[in-house]
């Protein structure tokens, strides 16, 4: 079985030719020794510069502020995350200031190192942005050396069919990072447009499930059930960090003047308290969405997008979620909700881990793993475990 999951991105940078030997200083942010190299920056106080406005380089210099350190943060565009939260990018990074970053809009052209070490990251037009440590968050891509070396079939990633299985072969599974689902029927609609490994940690989890139960199977001299073609969803991407909260989903080009049959799009912006909401729909069901600033309402969003449910006529309501009076008015997702979305465990896979004698946030992820990834459901889980023994002691 494959699981080699991806690389990261070099950016085409002066002074950066080989992603394995990095000037003293550069670094990118994926295993351990990367987290002790930023750790050991931040204990010498030098300021984080880090490359890269999507969700881990905005997680990476949220991380590093959060341990008092000095960051910037570099981006191009107008606004970090500007593609997937549009206007709502805006207030993203009016939040990511307020969080004691400095956010710099520019292109990024080379290094520049100082006795060897890195000392300042060079944008066009000559400006600089200087530090200490580089922290390159600028993408992964899955790897296929080894594929590539074994006469796999691979495209973005080793391409395998929906049982996992390697193309062409009997006894070759991918799983992860590296794996991209391609049956190569050209009939099948499960396999058409973009079949890409999206990078994140949840269908991670979900294909190792699925293989597990699989070889489970086999070892047993049972039957191995075929898995149906992978149902396409788009992918829910949530940037969670304390007090920053934003996720995207679906559709979001669209704006509210756009004329189309069925659709419709509503728009609430609220900046100076750092709070914005997107709703695409198309005859009524969501179908895209941006939440910055309102965690309530972004989950809600999150659960009826994910149900393809209708909105509600006033989409306004919605906002209420994250008011005083809708905090303590909301009722809890029930058991099919999401709850960690690293790890796609729900929340009645957590309540049955409470009730079966977890009753910490260690003990719940070490049996069911929700929150072993960004750590951002902590708190609800939390909650789950509160009301389950708050329920107990009031019977």
């Amino acid at each position: 079985m494959l699981a080699t999951g991806s690389r990261p991105v070099l950016p085409r940078l002066d002074g950066l030719d080989d992603a394995d030997r990095l000037p003293p200083g550069v670094g990118f942010l994926r295993d351990l020794d990367d987290a002790r190299a930023v750790t050991a920056a931040l204990a010498a106080q030098q300021r984080i510069v880090v490359l890269g406005g999507g969700i881990l380089g905005i997680e990476a210099a949220l991380a590093a502020a959060e341990e008092g350190g000095r960051v910037t943060l570099v981006h191009s565009g107008r606004s970090p995350m500007e593609r997937l939260l549009g206007e709502g990018a805006r207030v993203l990074a009016a939040a990511l200031t307020r969080a004691g970053i400095t956010v710099v809009a520019g292109t990024s052209t080379g290094i520049r190192l100082t006795d060897g070490r890195f000392s300042a990251l060079a944008l066009e037009g000559g400006a600089r942005v200087e530090g200490g440590a580089l922290v390159l968050a600028c993408g992964v891509r899955p790897r296929t050396e080894l594929a590539d070396g074994c006469d796999l079939a691979t495209a973005d990633g080793i391409l395998v069919d929906h049982d996992l299985r390697a193309l062409g072969t009997g006894g070759v599974w991918a799983i992860g990072d590296c794996a991209e689902v391609c049956c190569g029927v050209s009939t099948c609609a499960a396999c058409t447009g973009g079949t890409a490994p999206p990078g994140l940690i949840g269908p991670g989890w979900q294909q190792a499930d699925q293989l597990g139960l699989a070889f489970a199977a086999e070892l047993a001299g049972l039957p191995v059930a075929a898995a149906g073609p992978p149902e396409r969803r788009d992918a829910v991407l949530v940037l969670k960090a304390r007090g920053v909260d934003a996720v995207t989903a679906g559709e979001t080009d669209a704006d509210p003047w756009t004329v189309a049959p069925g659709l419709a799009v509503a728009v609430w912006a609220d900046p100076g308290h750092g709070r914005y909401a997107k709703m695409v729909t198309r005859d009524g069901v969501l179908t895209g969405l941006v939440c910055v600033g309102m965690p309530r309402t972004g989950a809600e969003l999150v659960l009826l997008f994910e149900r393809r449910s209708e909105l509600p006529a006033d989409r306004s309501s919605l906002l209420s979620l994250d008011s005083a009076e809708g905090v303590l008015a909301a009722l809890p997702p029930g058991p099919d909700a999401t709850l960690c979305r690293c790890a796609g465990v729900t929340r009645g896979t957590v309540q049955e881990s409470v009730a079966g004698g977890c009753s910490s946030v260690p003990e719940v992820s070490a049996g069911t793993r929700a929150g072993t990834g960004c750590g951002g459901c902590h708190d609800d889980i939390r909650s789950v475990i509160e009301h389950h023994f708050a329920v107990a002691v009031a019977s």
